[in-house]
């Protein structure tokens, strides 16, 4: 028989058997799992307009057409804050160079900050996009740039390029060279080339340095050559001396300057005051700038325009020109808006191209100015063919439809370099709108003149056998087809 310790100890071992048998101590249990909350994120991607395939495959072989591009980056590596994705479609198209991407099931930030690479063989993108940007980012080459600066200097990318866009243009085109090198230029990403990282590191080393700017201007390093709208133009040069100690600044319409000193604001040189500057002749092209020079406005004439004019206003804060050498400017900047002075309108007679022109009358015209040369210029050819080159061997005109009032008419058909949408005169304008005829009282017609790249419309609003009378619209700004 068994004493009473003896089943007390029985009796104990077989209840933790039992409770060991049914889980409750093992020390193997998983747990509940952990739910990671994710998001979805869409937007854009422009892939460059030129690039070096070699790039994008690990041979040297294939051709820089169109189906290779789109092959490559439908297949590329995404990678959202640091992590590499499957979960990701992109759309590439041959018709827009805007892509549609999506990265779905992303991990959401704890900062509200998704930082995305798009990676194609040797050629990186980047955008860093924010939560309420998570539904319509676009990833490109500015984007990138502002990655890359961003990451160097601490700043907040999206206020980059907002605030900062000549910086991130400077970055923005080294970028773009870098696509077009060849493959062996790089032993890793084009993103890695020694002209983006040096300019990366100018442009941060100065937002580094904390300056207080205005927060309603923009803001620039400015070398000696600057482009401030991003259309891959210079439009704003400094010119140092030949001694080296002063430089000047110019645009590319006019070395024309305004300028006001003892202020301590971009907004203490009002706009009003600016234009009047230009309009009363108070401007100079011979104003050159020191070292010592801080805190002075300055405005030059930036765009002529359609709808307006503009100027730049430049707040020069400080010049680093120490012993000859050069720099940079380190400036605010905004543009000013002014009655345009491109357009102008009017009304002429032609006389028929040979004859003695009468009192009142011309030869030939752009519209901007007269003559009695005929090359690249409308003339009125004869009755037949109307208005256009005499030679018929420039295209200056096409046809508008419906001859409209002219002053309803906002711009003209852009002239195509290889194409034929504008004709040597106006009979063979007319035909191409299916009106086989010469012209008549009411018909309009658009021109451009190749020698200036400008555009005009006309309409006829007299006609006989020796002359053509015509009102007309012009606008001089180079290649602006609207009025």
């Amino acid at each position: 028989m068994l004493s009473n310790k003896m089943k007390l100890f029985f009796a104990l071992l077989i209840s933790s058997a039992l409770f060991a048998g049914c889980g409750g101590g093992s020390s193997n249990s998983a747990g509940p799992a952990v739910t990671v909350t994710t998001t979805n994120l869409s937007g854009t991607l422009t892939v460059p307009d030129t690039l070096n395939s070699d790039l994008l495959a690990s041979i040297n072989l294939v051709q820089n057409t169109d189906s290779i591009v789109r092959k490559a980056f439908a297949s590329a590596t995404v990678l959202v804050n640091d992590s590499s994705t499957t979960n990701f479609t992109i759309t590439p198209s041959s018709l827009v160079s805007d892509w549609d991407i999506k990265i779905n099931a992303v991990p959401q930030s704890t900062n509200g900050l998704y930082k995305i690479d798009v990676i194609a063989g040797k050629i990186g993108l980047k955008s860093w996009v924010k939560t309420a940007q998570k539904d319509a980012f676009t990833i490109n080459s500015k984007t990138t740039a502002a990655a890359l600066i961003a990451n160097a200097s601490g700043k907040d990318a999206t206020d980059l390029i907002a605030t900062f866009p000549t910086l991130i243009s400077k970055v923005t085109k080294e970028i773009e060279s870098a696509f077009q090198q060849a493959r062996e230029s790089y032993t890793g990403s084009s993103l890695a080339a020694a002209s983006i990282t040096t300019e990366v590191t100018t442009q941060s080393n100065f937002l580094k340095e904390n300056l207080t700017f205005d927060p309603s201007a923009m803001v620039g390093y400015f070398g000696f050559t600057n482009d401030l709208d991003n259309n891959d133009m210079t439009d704003l040069q400094i010119v140092q001396n030949t001694v080296g100690d002063r430089i000047r600044f110019l645009t590319a319409l006019s070395s024309q300057v305004s300028f006001m000193e003892g202020i301590g604001a971009i907004g203490s040189y009002t706009d009003s005051q600016l234009l009047s500057d230009f309009t009363t002749g108070n401007v100079s092209a011979s104003w050159t700038f020191g070292a010592a020079v801080s805190n002075v406005a300055l405005g030059l004439y930036f765009r002529k325009g359609a709808v307006a004019d503009t100027y730049l206003k430049l707040f020069v804060k400080r010049i680093d020109l120490i012993d000859g050498s050069f720099k940079g400017v380190v400036a605010e900047y905004s543009f000013v808006n002014a009655t345009s002075t491109a357009i102008t309108k009017g009304s002429k007679t032609f006389t028929i191209w040979g004859q003695t022109p009468t009192t009142g009358t011309i030869q030939a015209t752009d519209f901007l100015t007269d003559t009695t040369s005929s090359a690249n210029i409308l003339t009125f050819i004869d009755a037949t063919k109307g208005l256009g080159s005499s030679g018929d061997a420039t295209r200056l005109v096409r046809a508008v439809a419906g001859q409209p009032d002219i002053t309803k008419v906002s711009y003209a058909e852009t002239y195509s370099e290889f194409g034929s949408n504008y004709y040597t005169n106006t009979a063979a304008a007319l035909k191409a709108i299916y009106l086989d005829r010469s012209i008549m009282v009411g018909d309009v017609f658009s021109a451009f003149f190749p020698n200036t790249r400008h555009y005009a419309l006309f309409k006829i609003t007299s006609l006989s056998a020796s002359s053509v009378t015509v009102d007309f619209i012009v606008n001089s700004t180079p290649d602006e087809p609207r009025f």
